[in-house]
């Protein structure tokens, strides 16, 4: 499951998607587009999280934002084969999210946070790149 994941779409759309942003201090809510984003899950059950998005803003017409997010990851099998199963993902603050992984795809339905935002719930479709 170890390698480097690349987010492809957002609940059947390919990226760029329009989605609605939370900023974690003021909750302000801006409207975005999710441009891109890496899923890095690392052999010692790390994972870093980094999105790239650009925003509507207020003062200034539109910025871009790139928020990152860690923590730990666990992989459960599933009895079909190796390349299938869950994995649990638990960031820093104690929340968790779990994905589905079948061969190169991985999967969750979440509102993904990060340090700064909070997006809309979505289902984030990874593709893996590397191993």
């Amino acid at each position: 499951m170890t390698g480097q994941y690349e987010l492809v779409g957002l609940s059947g759309a390919l990226l760029p998607v329009r989605a609605m942003a939370v900023d974690w201090k003021t909750r302000e809510v801006s409207r975005c587009r999710v441009v891109g984003g890496t899923l890095r899950l690392q052999a010692d059950h790390t994972y870093v999280l980094e999105l790239a998005s650009e925003h509507d803003g207020v003062a200034e017409p539109t910025y871009a934002q790139l928020t990152s997010h860690a923590g730990t990851w666990r992989f459960v099998p599933s009895e079909l084969d190796d390349t299938s199963g869950s994995v649990l993902f638990t960031g820093a603050n104690g929340t968790e999210v779990v994905a589905a992984v079948t061969g190169l795809s991985l999967v969750h339905y979440a509102p993904m946070a990060t340090h700064a935002l909070q997006w809309t719930p979505f289902n984030w479709v990874y593709l893996r790149q590397t191993a």
